[in-house]
């Protein structure tokens, strides 16, 4: 499974998978997302916090901005997604 990719600067992520489909071919799947710059910059920054940092030298851990109100936690988005598959012998 290959991992998914953002880019605030470029606003779209890609992810795709190869698989065996048992019979000698294989399957190569790619979808692509066209994302806001601010669902873009809230991935980059939960993974920021996931990271494992050393402690003496990070700072204090920090809340991720959201755009959900009332003490939720999480992002609110929609975007548009194209996928393609094909099969290589």
């Amino acid at each position: 499974m290959l991992c998914g990719t953002v880019s605030a600067q470029k606003n779209f992520t890609v992810s795709g998978n190869v698989r065996d489909n048992g019979d000698g071919e294989d399957l190569i799947g790619i979808s692509v997302c066209s994302i806001t710059q601010e669902y873009a910059a809230y991935i980059q920054n939960v993974r920021e916090e996931l990271q494992w940092s050393i402690p003496i030298f990070s700072g204090p851990p920090a809340n991720v901005q959201t755009n959900i109100s009332g003490g939720a936690v999480g992002f609110f988005t929609a975007y548009s997604k194209q996928s393609w598959k094909v099969v290589f012998e």
